[in-house]
């Protein structure tokens, strides 16, 4: 089946499409925030139509509710083992703290990456001759992606997929405790 099964995730830009109302202010606040050119963006919202087509919604072509199967926004899944990063023959693309970015300054426009993407997400920025993709905005310090900041109906969150995230303190926390009931801690 293609595109494949989304890959595992440490965080992610989870979409809820029943707030979304296709209005493209995130592609939006995704272009001004990277002074990308006039139609481009790490970001998209899609509709899934009722005779199986797709198309990219646009602010100003309303699609007929009663045509709409679903929504879907379609970002970079910040792989754990992204098949850009291994492609990139450069070393520009890397994980950091759960997110794949591309270090523009080692980029070289090869499009390895474009290809090795099964779900199509890198693309060549006309402007720089590099590969842009979604990093949450974190080459930004933005502390939020913008997408999801701008949002106006919040259909955008941003979810890190951690497991077990309380289980190393608890141990600790054990460990502390028994400590001092033997007499040997704190």
């Amino acid at each position: 089946m293609y595109p494949p099964t989304p890959p595992e995730s440490d965080v992610i830009i989870e979409f809820y499409p029943e707030k979304c109302k296709a209005c493209g202010v995130c592609e939006r606040a995704c272009r001004d925030v990277h002074h990308f050119p006039p139609g481009a963006s790490n970001c998209a919202v899609y509709a899934i139509l009722k005779d199986g087509s797709i198309v990219k919604t646009h602010p100003k072509k309303k699609i007929p509710k009663d045509q709409i199967e679903r929504l879907v926004h379609l970002t970079c899944f910040q792989c754990r083992e992204p098949y850009c990063m291994k492609a990139c023959p450069t070393g520009a693309i890397r994980r950091d703290g759960g997110m794949v970015i591309v270090e523009e300054r080692l980029c070289i426009g090869c499009k390895a990456c474009l290809t090795a993407c099964p779900w199509g997400i890198p693309w060549l920025n006309p402007k720089t001759n590099k590969i842009s993709k979604c990093d949450l905005c974190r080459t930004l310090s933005l502390g939020i992606p913008a997408c999801v900041s701008m949002c106006p109906t919040r259909a955008l969150h941003v979810r890190w997929r951690v497991k077990r995230p309380y289980e190393d303190l608890v141990e600790l926390l054990k460990e502390q405790v028994l400590q001092q009931a033997a007499g040997l801690g704190g």
